[in-house]
């Protein structure tokens, strides 16, 4: 070990150009550009700060106004806490409120347990005012006589979570590894691949590792001995070596790795347990706390404390200024996180006994290659910088204060930054350096300057391996040569900024990327749908300001629109009579109370009256004139049988008691131990009919030729059992290797052995139109392709029950309770739809349901005017299921209100295909895609209410992907803008047209269509369909399958 003293550059060095001759000599360890990089010394601190250092800080597009959404006032008088712990409840995962001009008073903590970010206006036009002190609000227990808040937490809390724990676990490294290596040896290769981003795990058992961050000079600090994942430091890797297994890593390992320290590889991009692209943080705003009286000094903080963030990475603070704060902004265990242009400043006062107005202003804690660049302090804190624990890798770049510290706390921090900084006064400029040893190894302070032009350096027992470049000749302190110290003096020295030396020549930061978007065909369209243009044209009227916006996949009136395009699913068939016509009001066959003494009062049981109604007549309109009826017991119905009222506030049918208390309840639902019976069960009223699909009793023929989704001809056996004008299911199954469900799914997303050997997920119904011996011709352009592999047939359509079914014109009602939560429910369940085709459900209420409505299995089904509301919240989640659709095709819902979150709101799943749902609007609407391939279902002009969980999804990973296949969104509204879903495996081949979203990410390489749309038209895309309907399929039943047409 030896100190290293460069008074001057290298001769050939300074021999520059002219033009040159007054710029300062690079120095020794980098030159100008990286071409004398020695990495020995210096690590590559071009991966801090946000997304790996590759990319800028994003500006993104607010979701929500914090005043006109969520009420708050901000006029530094009314207290807006509420409207801010109503925002961050509401607000979705990576969404962004909007905190305009205004101050705005809080009086209690506010804690983001998501991925939330906070954006102003600008320092000083947003203001956060926090009048009282976390002692005033929540009371101080100093403990030990030191404050409670002297370390946190802050007014402002993220919550991440960024630990790597089993399900994380990648391999285990099975060598030792030097400082600078790159590849790893490990035990295993599964679930590693290029690109992926993981991160070393390691332990310090007895101190060993920390011992060697201190490269075995200084006795290790002992309260740090035998703790778990003290280092977890991220790179991608760059190749996957075989024979024997090694990962080789993109980035040079800053210190060695010794098996004895159970190194692991852990997976650091895992959404579900570790930690993604958190996007939380605060920007353009005032922190501000009151004057007040002086600082009472260390260990006796009030808690006038702003932001801290705990487990989170690629977060930021941006443009933020903090006013008489005693603690600004902290980091904990996060990683990749960035500060970026905040300025502190106090007008608390001070006096000679205690010269500094807070305690802490930025730290790091435990993390690893952070980035804090330009910062500045207008004021004296007795720490205005602070790094310590396992902190590695971090960087402080650009800042200037009246007299700062940069404190190194507690010997463990290694290879940090520190960069073109001016210190001020530098009364105290590396803190309290007495005390023994405050860091670890290879810390690197690169152009620090005084006001005085005078550093004097810490002592030599301070830290080991300390690299100094260009500190304003200072000298190096006795035995520093015997602790390895760098100390490079002179009087200047180039590249001031270091980091940004190191980012450029790795060619950072590269460019924003632009997300992918479409815009339409370039014309518009008047509200008849005549199509207009954007200029004065022949032959074509200009459009005024008030004209609609359509989709390149449609047009005006269809004229855009391709049986092979990613519209190809012809919803204008959806709903009860395929579309055609409305249910029909049918005649009355029996009244409940005057043929069977129901009394509806209210009090009376009338379950046998109507048991007795049902069985009494084998189809037909039970009608319950206006009262409320009291029913004990669950109803069945297998008949064609509607049960009617008088209208939704007038009859009112009501069970009292919940299907646990009726029949009981296990709370195991298959190997689900711990989840409710009725969890997923059916209704308190059930109509369940049957409809065969691939039975060989329904079976005509066989499909013998390819034919590609959009056509409508279909190669066949023989076509002497089918009827022209009759309607037939085409149905293919998945042969048991997945491919159908891999093809459903857009062909994007690995099997799953769930969805292999599925036995019906094409149920495609049609009119045949025309036949020859060989061939027939569908009415409806298939919506998917036709491959022999999948063992296509033609069937029989024979429902058993088919019309004339279903509920009409009256509440179901349940008695309010708490929701007892997810899988958990007592089974108050609505109603029950099974297989029934060209049913209904019109004009019903459920209150108080946690079902309200389930469709299986149906077909043609219209569900209209459908209410789904409580008496009062039942919690934040009302209930479980709302609407659910599963297993069924071609049904309708519109005209629909959810007044409170259900679980899931709207769920299709199991291969549901081609169904509608429209016109709807709610408080908070999710349309949740359960898995199992739903697939080409269309949702078009629904006001989805607050709009923060539009996307959100669920349902067991192991059923494949949320959405299947050409899912489209069309036109939804909301009170907020929100996001594309999230989740990587959301689906794909998705289409988005005309949605309220500013989503600044591009698509996720799975064939997404996102078009932008102010106004889009038609405002129902369905109403179009069915209006084209006719035209769009002129024709299809005039010409043999080999004719030009």
């Amino acid at each position: 070990m030896h100190l290293v003293l460069v008074a001057a550059a290298l001769a050939v060095l300074t021999a520059a150009p002219s033009v040159r001759a007054q710029a300062p000599p690079p120095s020794a360890l980098f030159g100008c550009a990286g071409e004398l990089w020695n990495r020995s010394w210096l690590m590559d601190w071009s991966y801090a700060g946000y997304m790996y250092g590759d990319y800028r800080l994003p500006r993104l597009p607010p979701m929500a106004n914090i005043k006109s959404v969520f009420g708050a006032v901000g006029n530094g008088v009314a207290d807006d806490t509420a409207a801010f712990e109503a925002a961050i409840s509401a607000m979705p995962p990576q969404s962004t409120l909007l905190v305009p001009s205004g101050t705005y008073v809080i009086t209690r903590r506010l804690d983001i347990d998501k991925r939330v970010f906070l954006q102003g206006e600008g320092a000083g036009q947003t203001v956060l005012f926090f009048p009282k002190s976390l002692t005033k609000i929540y009371g101080n227990t100093y403990t030990g006589g030191v404050s409670q808040y002297a370390f946190g937490p802050g007014f402002i809390n993220f919550n991440g979570a960024d630990f790597p724990s089993a399900n994380t676990l990648l391999a285990k490294v099975t060598a030792r590894a030097g400082r600078r290596a790159t590849v790893l040896a490990v035990d295993k290769l599964d679930n590693m691949q290029p690109g992926q981003v993981v991160r070393v795990v390691m332990d310090n058992p007895s101190n060993a590792l920390l011992r060697s961050l201190n490269e075995g000079m200084f006795p290790p600090f002992e309260p740090y001995n035998n703790r778990q994942d003290v280092i977890r430091w991220t790179s991608r890797i760059k190749s996957i070596l075989r024979n024997p297994n090694r990962i080789e890593l993109e980035r040079s390992l800053p210190f060695e790795v010794d098996t004895a320290w159970q190194p692991e590889v852990h997976d650091w991009n895992n959404e579900q347990y570790g930690v993604k692209r958190n996007f939380t943080g605060v920007a353009d705003m005032t922190i501000r706390f009151p004057a007040g009286a002086k600082f009472a000094g260390e260990g006796k903080e009030l808690g006038y404390n702003g932001l801290y963030f705990y487990g989170t990475a690629h977060s930021w603070v941006r443009n933020v200024v903090f006013e008489n704060a005693e603690f600004g902004v902290a980091f904990d265990s996060g990683s990749f996180n960035t500060v970026e242009n905040v300025t502190f400043r106090s007008s608390r006062p001070t006096d000679a006994t205690m010269p500094y107005t807070g305690g802490r202003g930025i730290w790091n804690k435990g993390t690893f290659d952070n980035l804090v660049n330009w910062f500045y302090f207008e004021t004296s804190m007795l720490y205005e910088i602070s790094t310590s624990y396992f902190a590695v890798g971090n960087v402080y770049a650009n800042g200037k204060g009246t007299d700062l510290t940069l404190e190194l706390m507690y010997g463990a921090a290694y290879g940090n930054l520190f960069t073109n900084i001016h210190l001020g006064l530098g009364s105290k400029p590396f803190g309290w350096v007495t005390r023994g040893q405050d860091a670890a190894g290879f810390n690197t302070f690169w152009n620090i300057r005084t006001a005085n032009d005078k550093l004097a350096l810490p002592p030599a027992t301070w830290a080991p391996h300390v690299l100094f470049v260009n500190v304003e000749g200072a000298a190096a302190p006795v035995n520093a040569s015997s602790v390895g110290w760098y100390v490079e003096s002179r009087p200047d020295v180039f590249p001031w900024d270091l980091y940004g030396a190191m980012a450029r020549a790795r060619g950072r930061p590269l460019p924003t990327p632009v997300p992918t978007r479409f815009t339409g065909p370039g014309y518009g369209c008047l509200a008849d749908g005549t199509k207009c243009c954007r200029s004065a044209t022949a032959g074509c009227p200009l459009c005024p300001a008030t004209a609609g916006d359509p989709s390149m996949l449609w047009g005006c009136n269809g004229e855009l629109w391709s049986p092979q395009g990613r519209l190809a699913y012809d919803w204008g068939w959806a709903g009860y009579a395929n579309g055609d016509r409305n249910p029909p009001l049918l005649p009355v066959r029996v009244n409940l109370k005057t043929h069977f003494g129901a009394k509806g009062d209210g009090v009376t049981d009338d379950t046998q009256a109507l048991l007795k109604a049902i069985d009494s007549i084998s189809s037909g309109v039970i009608y319950l004139p206006a009262g409320t009826y009291i029913l004990a017991a669950v109803i069945n119905i297998r008949k064609q049988i509607v049960i009617r009222g008088d209208g939704q506030d007038k009859t009112i049918l009501r069970f009292p008691k919940s299907l646990t208390d009726l029949y009981g309840n296990t709370y195991v639902e298959g190997s689900w131990v711990g989840t409710s019976q009725y969890s997923h069960g059916t209704g308190f009223i059930n109509i369940g009919g049957w409809d065969p699909t691939g039975r060989d009793f329904t079976k005509l023929t066989w499909v013998r030729a390819n034919a590609s989704r959009g056509d409508r001809v279909l190669r066949v056996a023989n076509s002497s059992a089918i009827s022209v004008g009759q309607w037939y299911r085409v149905l293919q199954k998945d042969p048991g290797d997945g491919s159908l469900m891999w093809e459903l799914n857009g062909g994007a997303f690995p099997v799953v052995e769930a969805q292999k050997g599925y036995a019906d997920p094409c149920r495609f119904l049609s009119r045949v139109v025309s036949k020859g011996a060989d061939w027939i011709r569908l009415e409806r352009p298939l919506p998917f392709k036709v491959d022999t592999r999948w063992a296509p047939e033609i069937h029989k359509f024979m429902p058993m029950l088919n019309d004339a079914t279903g509920f009409e014109y009256f509440t179901l009602d349940f008695p309010w309770s708490p929701y007892p939560g997810h899988f958990l429910e007592v089974g108050f369940n609505g109603l029950h739809l099974n297989q029934v085709v060209n049913g209904w459900v019109r004009g019903v209420t459920v209150r108080n349901s946690d079902m309200g409505v389930y469709t299986w299995g149906s077909v043609f089904t219209t569900i209209s005017g459908l209410t789904l509301t409580n008496s009062k919240p039942r919690a934040w989640y009302n209930g479980h299921r709302g609407l659910w659709m599963e297993h069924g095709s071609d049904s309708m819902v519109t005209n629909f209100n959810i007044t409170d979150r259900f679980v899931h709101d709207i769920s299709v799943t199991g291969t549901e295909h081609g169904t509608v749902i429209m016109n709807g609007a709610g408080f908070d609407i999710n349309l949740d895609h359960h898995r199992m391939a739903p697939y080409q279902n269309l949702f078009t002009n629904i006001d989805v209410g607050l709009g923060s969980r539009v996307f959100y999804a669920s349902g067991d990973a192991n059923w494949g992907p949320h959405a299947g296949v050409f899912s489209t969104f069309h036109n939804l509204q909301s009170d907020m803008r929100f996001l594309l879903p999230s989740d990587d495996d959301f689906g794909a081949n998705l289409t988005f047209i005309g949605l309220p979203s500013d989503d600044p990410r591009d698509p996720p390489g799975l064939g997404w269509h996102v078009e932008l749309l102010a106004r889009p038209f038609p405002p129902n895309l369905y109403t179009s369909f069915t209006n084209t309907r006719a035209a769009r399929n002129l024709g299809a039943g005039v010409c043999a399958p080999l004719s030009i047409c």
